[in-house]
């Protein structure tokens, strides 16, 4: 695909239908067994056919008994010479009947390969194992994924319908499409080949119901328990991928604000709707395939309404029970394909605004990155011991393939995890652990690695020395409330945060400053500087004005206080801002400050003497 390819609303709204279709018989029963819920593989063109722009579409298998025990044909259709030895060879080392088999050249290397589904046919479902054929011999494969409740995918028998597909790329590889058996969900599993050996794709067991468009657009059904704002009532939602250069990549997402959401075009209309049935905001997606999803709730149920332009205006293309986003963290892309219109120029902006990975994780959800480096994205979970009459957390327990490697029993107003990138140059990634009070006081800021099958904690923030020892982080700021980025860490191996009155000094209220770390095998170091960044207040509006009551002696550095002579007096009703700030003591920091026009500059010594008239308040 070629980048910035427009996706037109009816190209949404035919992945919107086939989603629809494909996740209709669910409803709140499950899937029949007898499957008559098969995913909607091809969602642009006809089963097996190619589609109009001459990609190829994914031909679907119908699989049936062997009509020829000496293996000269397959589900009533005759085999060559070639594919004959694979199924021979698949029979012979399964020792079990061949209930699915796909022969084709998945590497497009001019030899042929197979996979296979041997075992029993049950009632409506198939019973067996995953095998492999190809020039090396045969294998039988092993899930490497799991089902989205932790439970792995192990050498038990699997449970398959009975249907499986050979999807056909555009730059001629193909991949092995099957589809797990379920009662309320599925999962899609997809293989391809590389230097001759099979493999599961980034997209195998994640979600279900694969669909493909005609244009390598795909889309998983994302089966989670978000319906309800108490963690139950089941949802289904639709996540977005696409194809492109041997590999597959999923439509990249940034956070709107409401006032930018509400500044589009037939915005506003979008939502109504659902206002009127008290639904209000929660959060607001805008992705890379030019679609909007803004997640609404009514502190009762979660709903999901997608939104993309049409001739200059937002509309509804569909709505979903529970709560979208994207959902393998790992091959999201910043690349925009959503055609040239006010949400490329939005998408332009939010993302040449972010910094560095920084992901939000949320509880009891399943998210893929790659924390150890070894090029497969490791499935996290992170649940809390939520008590709903306190209204606090016991404790949290971090899972990583579905196995607990991380726990602590403490009571907290809640906890928050987050993945990010310390060093952009090691292949890992990381997770942020933070632990709150009710006051928004953290108590615990930590950064751990994944190495050996276990966490290891890098270091602390709410530990780490600041302001060389005279300050505590005991609140921070989130760096940029446009993007929700608590943290900012650009991927060289520093991070930066804004600290929330880290000296408290009654003299001149509450503040912020922008504090700078790196992370060593000794815990985190504060990157010393002879001033430091402030705004009062942080975000919004003009920056806080000081007014002067008594006259203020104002010196050109820390150093020349207080024995040296001042640069500028202050006169009483004289109004200043804060600039820069310098550590002294426990009790005492140097400001620098600015006069409202511009016009001077200079530092002055605070303490508990309140010397303006005003002061802004704490928090």
């Amino acid at each position: 695909m070629e980048k910035n390819t427009p996706i037109t609303v009816p190209a949404l709204t035919s992945l919107a239908t086939a989603f629809l279709l494909s996740v209709t018989l669910l409803g709140g029963c499950g899937l029949p067994a007898d499957n008559a819920a098969d995913p909607v593989i091809d969602a642009g063109t006809a089963s097996g056919a190619q589609s109009q722009d001459g990609s190829h579409a994914v031909s679907e298998t119908q699989n049936g008994a062997q009509t020829d025990n000496a293996g000269q044909s397959f589900g009533g259709k005759a085999l060559s010479q070639e594919d004959s030895s694979l199924l021979a060879a698949l029979q012979e080392a399964s020792e079990e009947e061949v209930l699915l088999f796909d022969c084709a050249d998945y590497d497009n290397d001019g030899v042929r390969e197979a996979f296979a589904f041997t075992g029993t046919r049950q009632d409506g479902y198939l019973k067996g194992h995953i095998w492999f054929a190809g020039a090396g011999g045969t294998q039988q494969l092993t899930p490497r994924r799991q089902t989205p409740d932790g439970q792995t995918v192990g050498d038990q028998p699997e449970y398959f319908q009975d249907r499986s597909a050979v999807l056909e790329t555009a730059d001629g590889l193909c991949y092995w499409y099957v589809e797990t058996d379920g009662a309320s969900s599925t999962l899609s599993f997809l293989w391809g080949i590389q230097d001759g050996s099979p493999y599961e794709t980034v997209l195998s067991g994640k979600g279900m119901n694969l669909t493909k468009d005609g244009n390598d657009n795909f889309f998983l059904t994302q089966s989670s328990f978000d319906g309800g704002t108490d963690g139950t009532g089941h949802s289904y939602k639709p996540c977005y991928f696409y194809y492109a250069g041997g590999a597959f990549h999923e439509y990249g997402s940034c956070p709107l604000t409401q006032e930018e959401f509400l500044a589009l075009e037939g915005a506003a209309d979008c939502i109504a709707p659902f206002q009127a049935e008290n639904y209000w905001i929660r959060e607001i997606w805008l992705r890379g395939n030019g679609l909007i999803q803004v997640n609404m709730t009514d502190n009762s149920l979660n709903k999901t309404v997608a939104c993309a332009m049409e001739d200059g205006s937002l509309a509804v293309i569909s709505e979903n029970d529970g709560l979208s986003g994207t959902l393998i963290g790992e091959i999201v892309s910043a690349d925009w394909f959503g055609g040239q219109n006010a949400l490329q120029s939005l998408w332009d902006q939010k993302n040449n605004g972010q910094d560095g990975l920084f992901a939000a994780l949320q509880p009891n959800e399943n998210a893929w990155y790659d924390l150890n480096g070894d090029g497969l994205p490791e499935m996290i979970c992170f649940k809390t011991d939520y008590d709903e009459e306190s209204y606090r957390s016991e404790g949290i327990s971090i899972e990583i393939d579905g196995r607990e490697v991380w726990s602590l029993k403490q009571g907290a107003a809640g906890y928050y995890v987050w993945v990010t990138d310390l060093d952009a140059a090691d292949g890992k990634k990381e997770l942020v652990l933070k632990g709150q009070e009710e006051n928004d006081c953290i108590f615990m800021l930590k950064l751990l690695s994944y190495e050996n099958d276990a966490l290891k904690e890098l270091g602390d923030l709410a530990e780490t020395s600041v302001l060389n020892g005279t300050g505590n982080l005991y609140r921070i700021s989130s760096w940029d409330e446009g993007y929700g980025n608590y943290i900012k860490i650009p991927g060289d191996g520093t991070l930066s945060v804004w600290a929330d009155t880290p000296v408290f000094v009654n003299g001149l209220g509450c503040y912020y400053v922008k504090l700078s770390f790196r992370c060593s095998d000794n815990g985190f170091t504060q990157l010393q500087q002879d001033e430091y960044e402030m705004k009062v207040p942080w975000m919004y509006g003009e920056p806080f004005v000081y007014t002067a009551q008594a006259a203020l002696p104002f010196f050109d550095s820390p150093e020349d206080q207080p024995s040296g002579v001042p640069s500028f007096i202050l006169d009483p009703g004289d109004q200043m801002y804060c600039l820069a700030l310098a550590p002294c003591t426990e009790e005492l920091i140097f400001v620098k400050m600015e006069r409202t026009d511009g016009s001077e500059k200079g530092w002055m010594l605070f303490s508990e003497t309140q010397l303006f008239t005003e002061l802004p308040g704490w928090g």
